[in-house]
């Protein structure tokens, strides 16, 4: 028999983003009531274990290898309301599940993977459970993948991604508005933001580039020399998993300006001592980035969700995307050098990143846990 849980998370590990939304969702529900016992569990330990470490070795072949296929499957599920096949997959997944929750008795399911968001829905629905189901849109999308009829509560990135969500059919009153969920340690930077912008103006300009979980970082050795070379101008990179891309940079001994740091839990610091970050357009890393006021500039996105988290960039003109080495160069220098530019989109950022509610956040599950508390003493 498992232990009790009173609220069970349900991610995955396609890059880190989908576990550290629910790391971050734990962290805030904790800081005001901190007896709720949550526990984070990657849906796919529950549903096949033996496989798991097969199926992440080839979504990583598959993002590295064939974007274009990767492309096909997300963008099928991202325009259209779930297949046969994906009634299929749940229905054989379904059982595996049932025994894990029956088996820890949750009060609350929220998922940050859509995987997560399907499989608590039909099983709700089979078994006419009262079990509040939060799904937490981890991207700035409205992918038909998160949606599913017995979700009570859905926290979107924007009001953008919430008006599209009531143009499928969701109840704008399901539907909170609150950012992709951040760390508390970048909630608690906020107030030291312009102190240490003061600070650092003697210590020059400092760009953090982040490959996400994977890594993915450009590969051409010119750009490193080419940053390097740069004046005043310091540079951390976070190379993630990537131990082939870490080792590289870390053993050129013409490197020297530059920081190479291996996965770290120290994020908050680095995005909080630096004036620009590059990176590939993840969900999470995105709004770290908003929350740090930083402007962003996107890699060369390829896949589905960055493409779409992108957009969201340029929408809001807060940073900007390039395709190529020259063109990350060109905008480099011209964040470097274009003093109005660079205060355009710091203005913008800090607009932005005013919406983001982790308050909102944690008062509408706490409200969801409340009344299924409720409920149970009522029927007890």
């Amino acid at each position: 028999m498992k232990n009790k849980i009173d609220i069970l998370l349900l991610t995955a590990t396609f890059g880190l983003g989908h576990r550290s939304a629910a790391k971050a969702i734990v962290e805030h529900v904790k800081r005001k009531n901190e007896n709720i016992n949550m526990e984070i569990v990657d849906i796919f330990q529950i549903i096949n274990p033996k496989l798991c470490k097969s199926l992440y070795k080839g979504y990583e072949f598959l993002i590295t290898k064939n974007r274009r296929l990767y492309n096909y499957f997300y963008y099928k599920k991202y325009f259209n309301e779930h297949s046969q096949m994906d009634d299929w997959f749940y229905r054989i997944c379904l059982p595996k599940l049932t025994s894990y929750i029956l088996s820890t008795n949750p009060k609350m399911i929220i998922a940050t993977f859509p995987v997560g968001s399907g499989l608590a829905s039909k099983y709700k629905e089979k078994y006419q459970r009262d079990l509040p189901i939060i799904s937490c849109i981890t991207d700035v999308v409205d992918s038909w993948e998160w949606i599913y009829p017995n979700i009570d509560q859905y926290f979107v990135a924007t009001e953008e991604i919430k008006n599209k969500l009531i143009g499928k059919g969701v109840s704008g009153k399901r539907i909170a508005v609150t950012g992709i969920p951040i760390r508390v340690q970048f909630e608690r930077q906020k107030n030291d933001l312009k102190k240490l912008k003061k600070i650092k103006k003697s210590d020059g300009f400092t760009i953090l580039i982040m490959g996400g979980g994977m890594g993915l970082l450009p590969k051409e050795r010119e750009f490193y020399i080419w940053l390097d070379e740069l004046k005043e101008v310091k540079t951390t990179i976070l190379t993630g998993n990537n131990k082939e891309i870490y080792n590289r940079l870390k053993k050129d001994e013409n490197l020297r300006n530059l920081t190479i740091l291996e996965y770290t839990e120290n994020v908050s610091s680095l995005m909080n001592k630096s004036d620009l970050l590059i990176t590939k357009a993840g969900g999470v890393t995105l709004f770290e980035g908003i929350k740090s006021h930083l402007p962003i500039v996107v890699f060369k996105p390829s896949l589905g969700q960055e493409i779409e988290n992108a957009k969201f960039i340029t929408q809001k003109n807060i940073g900007t995307i390039v395709n190529n080495f020259e063109e990350l160069k060109i905008e480099i220098q011209k964040i470097l050098n274009d003093t109005r530019y660079r205060k355009e989109l710091h203005k913008n950022i800090v607009t932005v990143s005013k919406k983001i509610n982790m308050d909102l956040l944690v008062q509408s599950i706490l409200n969801l846990y409340d009344q299924e508390e409720k409920i149970k003493k009522i029927n007890i």
